[in-house]
């Protein structure tokens, strides 16, 4: 994937768990727009047939929100068959100090219109542009930090996605080995030594085996600067 082809930014607006209000997307300036008064399983319809040719979904905290809303809606959709590239996980590595990015603030969007979900669409597309860049240039200085947060992601699918924009960004698939001898080269010297030898031999051989392996991504981008 280059930075922006072919992905389908969206999000929805919740009332609750069980009502939305708004939903908006695009794909190649192609925009996807259900507001005001609106029937929500024709629209959920409607939504899948407009993301059908997309490769990617992308968006903010799509896998924390959007998605179980929708899943809980509609689970027979196409679109959940798609990879899923989530800015939200993305922020941390690309902008390690906070705030993450001028758009993100307390890990949501900071929105220039209310409830506009096309506008919130064009603002993640804004965001993962300005991720893909300095993701890059991180790529070009530290060439390991990429493959090893790429790592770190190993083992549950709906990281799929992510993986694949790293990977896209220049991250190589590596092997356990590969990932605790990049992960204490990056962090001796920034870390205690024996802090960061217990946190490669109790994380870093399963990936997958929890959450906590994950936050090494945080660790590692921070290492990194």
């Amino acid at each position: 994937m280059s930075s922006l082809a072919n992905a389908f930014f969206w999000t929805l607006k919740p009332t609750n768990a069980e009502e939305v209000y708004a939903i908006g997307g695009i794909i190649s300036e192609r925009l996807f727009r259900r507001t005001e008064r609106f029937d929500i399983q024709q629209a959920l319809l409607e939504l899948d047939a407009h993301a059908y040719e997309a490769d990617y979904l992308l968006g903010h905290n799509l896998l924390g929100h959007d998605l179980p809303i929708l899943r809980a809606l509609a689970p027979s959709l196409r679109l959940f068959e798609k990879p899923v590239v989530d800015t939200l996980y993305l922020s941390p590595i690309a902008f390690p100090q906070n705030p993450y990015h001028r758009l993100v603030k307390d890990y949501k969007l900071v929105r220039d219109a209310l409830n506009d979900p096309v506008a919130d669409a064009r603002l993640a597309a804004v965001l993962f542009r300005d991720q893909w860049a300095s993701l890059t240039s991180m790529h070009r200085r530290e060439p390991g930090i990429l493959s090893l947060c790429s790592y770190c992601f190993q083992g549950d699918g709906s990281f799929a996605g992510l993986q694949a924009a790293l990977a896209s960004m220049g991250a190589d698939q590596i092997t356990p080995a590969q990932a605790s001898e990049r992960f204490r080269a990056l962090m001796y010297g920034r870390a205690c030594s024996s802090a960061v030898d217990w946190v490669a031999d109790e994380y870093l051989p399963d990936p997958g085996d929890g959450p906590d392996a994950r936050l090494l991504y945080r660790l590692a981008a921070r290492g990194g600067r």
